[in-house]
């Protein structure tokens, strides 16, 4: 028989509460929409542009309850006047409220932003998607196709079809949909590709799940975080491509009020009332900055690499 072995009396001892805090979980589970929210929170840039989308948005949709004033009626005997408490940022040209049209300004703007960037994600999602997924000759031709398109400008895209379609709230949502998409098809078709093999997707094939469902309840919403993220970085450069459009006679017709037209009607007397084009650009501005904010928190926050 082998011998026995002794076994040293202290390598029974308990283990100290010290080392038990070691193995034990000491955060509760998170999803992982719960987790990014969590790290968005963390980001006080994040958090600012944020706020400012959602109050810019606000005002937007409320603008007719923000303010006593029509974006359109005129008074010439108080055309030019400085802020004062009828008149909180002033009058221009006409005598219009510049509150009010800058309200009303954003409506137009945040409407071109968020239906246009809509249309582009329609449009772009599907494309890309079905070109990474399928592969061999159908993405073949269908990047193919994305690269005849992207080499022409996307904003000579806008001018020109502007100019066919005619200037309108509605040609300029068109315009900038079809001139966009190409970006976020090629975004999301390297992502398709990155997951279209994973294991994931093999047990839904065996399993007898046709090719549509796998890519769209599967491979898309498994690349919902990438897709946000260029979302809101996409707004605000529809925002300031209105504002251009605006701004050289391609956007919405007078009467309507848009930043890009503030900013037009305003650089004619800039040198002597600077205040009327002061006040759209700097909501231009704002905007802007709060959507990139948003996105750079939202990139960190969706990013699994920079998970803790």
């Amino acid at each position: 028989m082998d011998e026995q072995v002794h076994v040293p009396a202290e390598l029974f001892a308990p283990v100290p509460p010290q080392e038990k805090l070691r193995n034990e979980i000491v955060r509760p589970s998170m999803s992982y929409w719960q987790d990014a929210w969590r790290r968005l929170r963390a980001n006080p840039l994040a958090m600012i542009g944020l706020v400012i989308v959602i109050f810019m948005t606000f005002l937007a949709l409320f603008a007719p309850l923000l303010t006593p004033y029509d974006y359109y009626s005129q008074d010439l005997y108080n055309a030019n006047a400085v802020p004062s408490k009828e008149h909180w940022l002033g009058t221009d040209q006409f005598g219009r409220d510049l509150l009010t049209r800058i309200l009303f300004g954003a409506r137009i703007s945040m409407t071109v932003a968020y239906v246009s960037t809509l249309l582009v994600l329609v449009i772009g999602v599907t494309y890309g998607g079905v070109s990474g997924y399928f592969g061999g000759k159908v993405d073949n031709v269908m990047m193919r196709i994305a690269d005849i398109l992207s080499g022409v400008p996307s904003m000579l895209y806008l001018i020109l079809l502007m100019v066919v379609l005619g200037p309108g709230l509605v040609t300029i949502i068109i315009a900038m949909g079809i001139a966009n998409w190409i970006g976020m098809a090629r975004m999301v078709r390297a992502e398709v590709l990155k997951l279209k093999n994973q294991e994931f997707v093999m047990a839904a094939r065996a399993l007898g799940v046709n090719n549509r469902k796998i890519l769209f309840r599967h491979l898309l919403p498994n690349s919902m975080g990438t897709i946000i993220v260029n979302l809101t970085f996409a707004i605000p450069g529809a925002i300031f491509a209105e504002a251009f459009l605006s701004f050289i006679g391609l956007g919405v017709s007078a009467p309507q009020a848009s930043w890009g037209m503030m900013v037009s009607e305003a650089m004619q007397m800039f040198m002597a009332f600077p205040l009327n084009l002061f006040w759209p650009a700097l909501a231009i501005c704002i905007t802007i900055l709060g959507f990139n904010f948003l996105g750079d928190g939202l990139r960190d926050a969706l990013d699994p690499k920079m998970r803790k």
